[in-house]
């Protein structure tokens, strides 16, 4: 089964175009994309590698969002339509033509838009439990300047809820789903796959 997936990737890619390899990263808030990105950044150094993080392309004006349980409205981060979509993967497009040999998509949406979908040679996702990820969160957010208070109820009024709509059901699109815990031998998997992808 293994070799029949690695075989079918092998010929999605042609050899001689001297396209990147794109990797495109999914997971929910604080799963560890970013993370993982820069793990795989440092263990494939023998190539050139790019990431491109979907929070470079947050609209100005977000779309708003209300909270099913405290009626409080949000800026919402979550939805899709968040992002400058068009802008995001006209980048990434743009980046197939550069001097690079991976590139590395981070994104909770990358799994969501059927162009990123399509362009990605290996689709991973990032699984946590959500407790898990809210802790991440608050650490991360309190770094930032965000009370625990403020941190907390965007979480339980909003962000939860988007991720059960538009991150979680995009597992199944995956090529790998890790566990956001992640230790030394899944790094070396997913790496080892990578290059053997890359050069064979």
């Amino acid at each position: 089964m293994v070799d029949d997936i690695k075989e079918s990737i092998s010929k999605m890619i042609n050899k001689n175009d001297n396209k990147p390899f794109i990797v495109g990263i999914a997971g929910g808030t604080s799963s560890g994309k970013s993370t993982l990105c820069a793990a795989l950044e440092e263990r494939l150094s023998c190539f050139k590698s790019i990431t491109i993080h979907a929070d470079s392309y947050y609209k100005k004006i977000l779309p708003k969002v209300i909270s099913p349980k405290s009626g409080i409205i949000y800026d919402d981060y979550n939805h899709p339509y968040s992002l400058e979509k068009d802008e995001f993967i006209a980048a990434i497009r743009s980046l197939t033509k550069a001097d690079a040999d991976i590139i590395l998509i981070d994104s909770l949406f990358t799994l969501y838009y059927e162009e990123t979908r399509n362009m990605s040679d290996f689709k991973i996702f990032i699984d946590l439990p959500s407790d898990e990820r809210l802790i991440r969160r608050i650490k991360r957010n309190t770094k930032r300047g965000f009370s625990f208070d403020e941190i907390t109820a965007y979480y339980l009024d909003s962000v939860r809820y988007r991720h059960n709509e538009f991150v979680e059901p995009t597992k199944i699109y995956a090529d790998l789903i890790i566990n956001g815990n992640y230790n030394e031998t899944t790094l070396n998997v997913i790496t080892s796959w990578v290059k053997s992808c890359i050069t064979e």
